[in-house]
């Protein structure tokens, strides 16, 4: 996010900067999950858990707890991913965010998991006040190019914690070739107009692949007093979750657009068969074998 001070613009520069992967060769990759884990209060509870595990990760700008964030509020994350892989293997350990408890107070919780091949997760403040307007921009772009490869997933599964008074929660599971989880804010005063924008490309081009999933799962938590939630599980090649508002006032216009573009080509060749005309054809049973060459005038009746 930006504000009007130096610190917070250098942060947006770091966040902002592309993630691109590039690669030829045979490889065999496999990761044992991701999990993020949310402790406990006995009052108030502001928190926030990511869980990703993918090629490209992006968690940037999502503050938590700030008042008042004075300024206009940017923040871009953009995955961008041009590999080549030939007889690769690639199996994920899945991802699983579980938020904490509040025992005694209220409790402001955000839990994300993602696994993906592009995963971006920005844009999400809880608890905070924006003074001026605020912006979020989310891009995925895939141009890769696989041929014979496998890849599988454990899932993704996001569980909310408890809490005994007001719970403003949002959970989000994605499991998918690409993810967007951006401009989400939970329990926000915007004094100002708010905008976000939610694109994915998927360009690939796919030969012979094989892609299986372990699903997504999202669990709210409970409250004994007022409750604010929202959960969402995305399976899918392309998973957009943007520009959600939960228990969040709104001041100025709103903007959010959510754009999935699939160009992709997958490509799966049959295997041969070796019935064809190479070993029933003519070649065993034409005219060579039977023809005039035995039955003619060399060993017929004079």
């Amino acid at each position: 996010m930006r504000s009007v001070s130096k610190a917070a613009m250098v942060a947006l520069a770091v966040s902002g900067l592309l993630s691109a992967a590039s690669g030829v060769g045979m490889a065999e990759s496999s990761g044992r999950g991701a999990r993020a884990t949310g402790g406990d209060g006995a009052g108030q509870v502001t928190q926030q858990n990511a869980a990703q595990e993918g090629r490209q990760n992006n968690s940037c700008a999502d503050p938590g707890d700030i008042n008042p964030l004075q300024g206009e509020a940017e923040a871009r994350c953009l995955t961008v991913d041009k590999s080549k892989m030939l007889f690769s293997k690639v199996r994920g350990g899945g991802a699983k965010a579980k938020g904490g408890d509040s025992y005694l107070g209220s409790m402001f919780q955000r839990n994300t998991a993602q696994e993906g091949k592009q995963n971006n997760h920005c844009g999400n403040p809880n608890r905070v006040s924006i003074y001026d307007s605020a912006e979020v921009d989310c891009l995925a772009l895939d141009k890769s190019v696989s041929k014979k490869t496998y890849t599988s997933g454990r899932g993704a599964k996001a569980e909310g914690g408890d809490g005994v008074y007001t719970v403003d929660q949002q959970n989000t599971a994605q499991e998918g070739r690409q993810n967007n989880n951006c401009g989400n804010p939970n329990l926000v005063t915007f004094n100002d107009s708010t905008k976000a924008k939610c694109v994915l490309v998927d360009k690939s081009v796919s030969k012979n692949t094989r892609t299986r999933g372990g699903g997504a799962k999202a669990e709210g938590g409970d409250s004994l007093g007022e409750l604010f939630q929202q959960n969402t599980a995305q399976e899918g090649r392309q998973n957009n979750n943007c520009g959600n508002p939960n228990n969040a006032t709104l001041s100025g216009p709103t903007e959010v657009t959510c754009v999935a573009v699939d160009e992709s080509v997958e490509i799966d060749h049959p295997k041969k068969k070796h019935h064809g005309k190479k070993h029933h054809g003519k070649k065993h049973h034409g005219k060579k074998h039977h023809g005039k060459k035995h039955q003619g005038k060399k060993y017929g009746h004079r």
